[in-house]
């Protein structure tokens, strides 16, 4: 944890210095939606809560760049299709901090709201696992094997007012979890739906 938080602050200072005519600061809370390929499990059953800061630093009016730091639960989860080949509930739970570095663009100025109703981003993240838990038995054996991982993401935001906003955001990891040729795919990706409030400070 203490080296994400010199990774964040770091890169933090470099951003300042690209953004330099300003910046923002947002907290975020949510929920999402998560599936593994892999675990022969389907849909996005899994939900979970995720929370954080973000920073934004203007390149223009309209195009900004940044990061955040959050908690973000990711997993699996048994569903209605899932129901006649497991007869009890099968639940992986992994907890991640992340760091994504974002690109956003704005649109639709509104002077009600002193800016810009909706926006659309693109980012990387990196993503540190902390603990991860599964009731599933054939991830039981390599639970303590998982790894951190990379992702890419998009999503777009609306302004409901001055300072509340509303983002749904889509996940798709780049790099495989756990590797293995006995799973599906060879492996195991984490793909992610977040739906979220922020609060600009």
């Amino acid at each position: 944890m203490k080296r994400l938080l010199f990774i964040f602050v770091f890169a933090i200072s470099i951003l300042h210095q690209l953004g330099a005519q300003g910046f923002e600061g947002r907290a975020f809370t949510g929920f999402t939606l998560s599936q593994m390929e892999g675990d022969n499990l389907a849909g996005f059953d899994k939900m979970g809560f995720t929370s954080g800061v973000q920073v934004m630093f203007n390149l223009n009016e309209k195009m900004l760049v940044g990061m955040e730091l959050a908690f973000t639960q990711k997993g699996s989860r048994q569903g209605i299709f899932d129901l006649k080949v497991f007869n009890t509930d099968v639940i992986t739970t992994l907890n991640y901090f992340e760091l994504p570095v974002l690109f956003e663009l704005r649109d639709w100025y509104d002077e009600e709201i002193q800016g810009h109703r909706i926006s659309g981003h693109l980012g990387l993240s990196y993503a540190f696992l902390f603990t991860a838990e599964s009731g599933h038995d054939l991830l039981i054996p390599f639970v303590d094997q998982f790894d951190n991982e990379l992702s890419i993401m998009a999503g777009g935001t609306f302004a409901i007012n001055k300072r509340w906003y509303l983002t749904m955001r889509y996940q798709r990891a780049l790099t495989k979890m756990y590797k293995d040729d006995t799973l599906t795919n060879g492996g195991l990706l984490n793909y992610l739906w977040t739906l979220r409030t922020e609060f600009k400070f």
